[in-house]
Parts: structure tokens; sequence; C-alpha cells
């Protein structure tokens, strides 16, 4: 047994944890962050946002004729509320049957969980943070993703249940709560690099589960980032928590009592293990990267809706 299953501790309590789940091609994280939860004492419930059931192309029919009415008729909505909010806002009131579907499904799906990861993955559509495609970014007319995790952020807003959004998650998390990203920027794929918290963090979030694992690992964090775009405006209510030297976002937190953590960088590369090159990355990477997982657990096991 290594050091990576010994850290864990069985839990009498299981709280089951929620994750979007491509089921024509996970990826080996995804049954790493399964591996990772279960050893914490929690089970995952999975949810394909492949869902063949849903028919793309009526899909982002839907999504572009919402678009047409949010420019028109709902701008006052995004004073406090993003894009995104607006297309399942007016999707629930109108003839959209696609996102309908995806929203009843994720509202089935996720009546008993006690917590949702947003884990990484392809780049999140511009024009849901109203910008026109560059081209860098990496399009695609299947916005099945997409509507999926939103509407498992509604849900969970209203539930106020934990999140942990890692990579994407962190940028989808981010654009959902009113924020835009940069579409592309250099030198954050497939590196190692060190993460350190701001300086006024103390100060400005004194309560953050980040600045806690951050304390705990003496204040600097080695993490493994793979991701080419970034958050450029803030969404609401999400404090900066570190950034890079050269000014990148890296991390970010809710300011309200739930749990919401959100990381740029890959804290489950270190329990990855399959090859010598993944084996040779985990050994360089920070041990208290395991502590946002345990963390995230702990709180599901606290969340009112377990």
């Amino acid at each position: 047994m290594n050091s990576y299953h010994s850290a864990f501790k069985e839990s009498i309590n299981k709280p089951i944890i929620f994750l979007p789940w491509n089921e024509l091609s996970p990826t080996p994280a995804a049954f790493k962050f399964i591996e990772i939860f279960e050893n914490y004492g929690a089970s995952v419930k999975k949810l394909n946002y492949q869902d063949p059931d849903i028919n793309c192309l009526t899909l982002k029919s839907e999504v572009d004729a919402i678009m047409d009415v949010y420019k028109n008729k709902t701008k006052e909505i995004l004073k406090t509320k993003s894009i995104a909010y607006c297309i399942l806002k007016i999707a629930k009131k109108g003839d959209y049957p696609e996102i309908g579907k995806i929203i009843k499904k994720v509202k089935k799906a996720m009546k008993d969980v006690q917590a949702l990861l947003l884990p990484g993955g392809n780049d999140v559509p511009p024009f849901f943070y109203g910008q026109e495609l560059e081209p860098k970014t990496n399009h695609t007319d299947d916005y099945r993703r997409d509507i999926f995790e939103f509407a498992m952020l509604n849900i969970v807003d209203d539930k106020g249940i934990p999140v942990l959004g890692i990579c994407r998650g962190l940028q989808l998390a981010n654009v959902w709560y009113g924020g835009s990203l940069t579409q592309h920027i250099d030198a954050h794929s497939y590196v190692i690099q060190k993460f350190s918290p701001i300086e006024n963090l103390n100060e400005s979030c004194p309560k953050s589960v980040i600045g806690k694992v951050f304390e705990e690992a003496n204040h600097t964090i080695v993490g493994y980032s793979i991701h080419h775009q970034a958050v450029e405006s803030l969404g609401v209510n999400l404090n900066v928590i570190s950034k890079y030297q050269d000014g990148t976002i890296k991390a970010l937190e809710g300011d309200g009592q739930r749990f919401l953590v959100l990381l740029q960088w890959h804290p489950e590369r270190v329990a990855f293990d399959s090859t010598v090159e993944d084996l040779t990355i985990s050994k360089e990477l920070s041990k208290e990267n395991y502590l946002f997982f345990k963390y995230f657990v702990d709180a599901a096991k606290t969340s009112h809706s377990h």
C-alpha cells in the first residue's frame, strides 16, 4: 500500500459526491476522482453529460434562440446574474425541449447528493461570457456538457451544497457567476508550478479553505497545470485566493458560508501513478493537495442536504 492509500481514513458517514461523466470516453482523472472520494469515505454518483437522448443540433438551435431573446429582453437580469443563468431561466419558461430534458435529468439525478465536483475538460464556449470565438479556442457545436453543468450549478446554488471545481471547473463556475475568461495564454499547460496565497488573504478571506491548505503546506503548494485559458473578469461573490507569478489567477473561493473551492491546477495528479511519467510528476507535487479532497468530503458530510 502506497502513501496515497494510507493517507485516507474510513468514515461512518458516506456522503454522495456528484460527478459529471463522459460515458463514451471517461478520462483517467475521472476514475482517479472516484478512487480518491471512495477512499475518503464518500460514494460517487455519475451523470453522463454525453447523453444520447439529447439532440445536439436542436440543443444548439435552442441556445441560439434564447441568446436572441436575452439580447433584447433580459439585460436587467445580468446586473447580478450571468448569460448562462439567463439561458436556464428563459428555457424554464418557454418551449425548449432539449434544454428542458437536461434540467429535468439533472434535478432528478441530484435529488440525494451532498456535493458536486466539476472536473477538467474542454474550453467553455465564449458566447456564454459575451465574447466572440478566438482562433485558439477549441470550438464545438455540442453544448450538452455546458448546459448539464450549468444546470448542476443552478441546483447546488439552490441547495447550498459544496462545490469543488478543477481547471475547466473553475472556469465554468466563474462564467456561471458572471465572470469572463481570457481565451488563450501561454506557459501554463503541462507544467509543474508553485503557488502561494495572495498577500492580504487573512484580511480579505479569513476563513478560506484554500488558505488553510496553504498554511498546512507552509504557504507554498506545488501543483500541476494543464490549461490555456484563465480567469479574465471575476464572477460575483468569488474571491481570488492565489495568483501565479505572472498574475494568472490560480485559485478562487466563494465568499459565503458554503464550501465553494475552485482550483486552476489539478490536485488529483498527486494520486497518479499509472505510468513512469505520472509517477515522476506525482512525486514532485505537494502532498497537501490531498487536503482539498479531504475538506471537500468533510464539507459534504455536514451538508444540510445530507
